[in-house]
């Protein structure tokens, strides 16, 4: 029987840290004070909304960059690609500047030739007429100093 004395004497004791154990406390005692768990999930939700909006901005601002940076990407592709053509126009110029001066250049190059040539030809032809007078004039000599020379003889 002692211990029934035991339990009627600390029982209220044992019902007290039973109903503190399972969360049944008296106030704020034991968790589980519904004006407690209100506050704590109000917060909770406030941050979590809290936090969703920072997360929802973060993600905005990572679209916007990954937007723009696009928009970056294609500006540079379609850039790359307009210096691309202008720089194949530009050879095209270039080489065909170059093939019309290699073609002035060897034009002009054969105009002096054909002139350098022309100048020899004269030079060649009037060497000729005087040397065809020299001949000439020396046949003419001949000529007259035969006929002289015939009718100068003494008559025998």
């Amino acid at each position: 029987m002692e211990n029934n004395s035991f339990l009627e004497g600390n029982g209220i004791i044992i019902l007290i840290l039973f109903f503190l154990m399972m969360g049944g406390g008296f106030g704020g005692w034991g968790g589980n004070n519904a004006a407690v768990q209100g506050a704590l999930t109000r917060a909770d939700v406030t941050d979590a909304i809290t936090l969703q909006n920072l997360e929802n901005g973060i993600g905005n601002v990572n679209n916007g960059m990954n937007i723009g940076f696009a928009g970056v990407q294609n500006s540079l592709c379609t850039l790359s690609g307009a210096m691309a053509n202008q720089c194949c126009d530009i050879k095209a110029t270039i080489l065909g500047d170059g093939q019309l001066t290699r073609q002035m250049i060897q034009d002009q190059t054969i105009q002096d030739l054909r002139d350098k040539l022309a100048d020899k030809d004269q030079q060649i032809l009037v060497a000729q007429l005087a040397a065809s007078q020299v001949a000439q004039t020396a046949q003419l000599e001949n000529y007259i100093d035969t006929k002289l020379a015939a009718t100068t003889t003494p008559a025998a």
